[in-house]
């Protein structure tokens, strides 16, 4: 609701880091219920200590910024990468 009354909703960038998506096959029902869910396919699983970052895709336009082009260059990564923890 406060996107739209953003005055240049286009300007905006919205970022969500790694350790707030989970596997909704482990989550409890209620959980799921208030979550967004989606479905990917795992590109590769990074373990670090405690810690598995699961690198996938997904289909869709990618956000377009400048700030994100600069980034996407220097890291020679995809358009839609994502990164879970």
């Amino acid at each position: 609701d406060r996107l739209k009354e953003h005055r240049n909703p286009d300007d905006l960038i919205a970022g969500i880091r790694p350790e707030h998506l989970e596997d909704a096959a482990i989550i409890d029902a209620y959980a799921r219920i208030r979550s967004l869910v989606f479905d990917v396919t795992v590109e590769m699983v990074e373990s670090l200590g405690a810690d598995k970052y699961v690198y996938f895709g997904v289909d869709g336009p990618a956000a377009e910024a400048v700030q994100l082009a600069e980034v996407a260059t220097e890291s020679a990564v995809g358009e839609n990468e994502f990164v879970a923890r």
